[in-house]
């Protein structure tokens, strides 16, 4: 489990094209990336974070294969 400031584990918000979403765990941001629900360039913000931040740059947070992706319904 990754922790956030002050030792607290990631509350991770999702921004996409102006609307927020969250919190979620990492364990979840990873899973809706593996889901194809959330994508490599939304942005992401969490406590100790200066500013929204893409999350293919939040440490932790694994991109899936291309083939392993799944399509949305």
């Amino acid at each position: 489990m990754f922790y956030g400031f002050f030792g607290h584990p990631m509350q991770i918000y999702i921004n996409r094209d102006g609307q927020q979403f969250g919190p979620f765990t990492l364990d979840q941001v990873n899973q809706g990336l593996a889901a194809g629900q959330l994508l490599p360039n939304d942005f992401a913000f969490y406590e100790g974070l200066q500013q929204w931040t893409p999350l293919v740059q939040i440490q932790g947070v694994v991109l899936p294969e291309p083939d392993q992706v799944a399509l949305p319904v």
